[in-house]
Parts: C-alpha cells; sequence; structure tokens
C-alpha cells in the first residue's frame, strides 16, 4: 500500500467508528466515485453491501462500502480510499463555495437594509430637518415659560441657525 493510501486510511479509521455522517454527503462521494469510475451512480452501487441498508450513516458502515467496492473491482483498497477521498475533497470544496457565495448575497443583502435608496434617503432628511425645527421650537418655549415663572427678562425671539458651515 502506498505511503499517502496508508495515511488516508488511518486518518479515516482514527475516526470513532460511530461517527454519523450525513446521507447527502456519502451520496455525493459515491456519486463522485461512480463518476471517477465512469459508471452510472446507481449501477456503481448496485450489489454492494451497505448501500442498500436503511438508517444513519457512519464511518464503520462508509469503510465497509469503501471495502465491498474494493473487493468487487478487484482493486486495493487504500487506491479506493485516496479516490474516495480526493473526490470527497471536490464535495467539501463545492459546499465552501456555495457557503462563501451565500456569505457574499447575505453581505450584500445586510448593505442594502443599512443604505436605503436615494428617495428614502431624502425623505428621512426632509423629516428630520422638520422634527429638528419643532424640537428646537419646544426647547424655545420651554425655556421662556420657566424664565417668566422665575422673573427674568426674555428676548421677545430667538433665532437658532443650524447646519451653518463653522458651526
Amino acid at each position: 500500500m502506498p505511503a499517502a493510501c496508508s495515511t488516508s486510511s488511518r486518518t479515516l479509521q482514527t475516526l470513532p467508528p460511530e461517527t454519523q455522517l450525513a446521507e447527502a454527503d456519502v451520496t455525493a462521494i459515491l456519486d463522485q466515485l461512480a463518476d471517477h469510475a465512469e459508471e452510472d451512480p446507481d449501477s456503481y452501487r448496485a450489489g454492494i453491501a451497505g448501500v442498500q441498508e436503511e438508517g444513519d450513516w457512519t464511518v464503520s458502515r462508509l469503510v465497509a462500502v469503501f471495502k465491498a467496492l474494493a473487493v468487487r473491482d478487484d482493486e486495493d483498497f487504500g487506491a479506493v480510499l485516496i479516490v474516495a477521498i480526493r473526490r470527497a475533497h471536490l464535495v467539501v470544496d463545492g459546499h465552501q463555495l456555495a457557503v462563501a457565495r451565500m456569505g457574499a448575497e447575505l453581505d450584500r443583502m445586510r448593505h442594502e437594509r443599512l443604505f436605503p435608496d436615494a428617495a428614502s434617503l431624502e425623505n428621512i432628511i426632509r423629516h428630520e430637518t422638520a422634527l429638528n425645527r419643532m424640537f428646537y421650537q419646544a426647547l424655545g418655549q420651554l425655556e421662556a415659560m420657566q424664565s417668566r415663572r422665575s422673573g427674568t427678562p426674555i428676548p421677545l425671539h430667538r433665532i437658532h441657525a443650524v447646519g451653518l458651515p463653522g458651526g
């Protein structure tokens, strides 16, 4: 068995045998193996013990399927394992690419929610200006009422310059 095969075999066999695997991932790996063998996925899996069983996929079940494939195809188990692992990396890379695309889409959507369109921004600014003006009118009235109660003289009219350059 080549060194790479024994390393991959040991890596897979160091996982606890009852480690759960996603059925979609196992199916994708087996489909990749069938593609490598240039066979139809259904015919590639036909007659392999463990593939047709019901229940959860585990590491031990997957290893048993790889061994059965190696025996059926008269290949070295390590070679089948290497191909399976390489093809599994393709599946993982595909998942990582999909996750990256979803992340980019989420970032785009967050950006859209943070910055409304120009018409909405103009509307917000107009309302903010009106609210600001009403606030200063109410503040001026409050100060005038407090001054009248305390008996201090108050100016007849007060000017608030907001947003001028240098201010």
